[in-house]
């Protein structure tokens, strides 16, 4: 079976199958169509697990380690 590797910024590295990505469908996101991996729920749930429920509010965490400001 093949697989490609995600190179993850936040979190380690993961393995997936490649027939996830091999087609695409489109798929509105706040307005806007995109084009997705047809397996996106696959691929979501490998990289989050449940991606559609919300933690509890106390491991709600940014996963950004910068601070940006807003010049006038």
């Amino acid at each position: 079976m093949d697989y490609v590797v995600d190179f993850g910024v936040y979190d380690e590295n993961r393995e997936m199958k490649s027939s996830w990505f091999d087609s695409t469908k489109m798929m509105m996101f706040e307005g806007q169509e995109f084009s997705v991996p047809a397996e996106y729920d696959k691929w979501l749930r490998e990289i989050y697990g449940d991606y559609m429920k919300l933690p509890p509010e106390e491991e709600r965490v940014t996963h950004y380690n910068f601070k940006a400001y807003y010049k006038i």
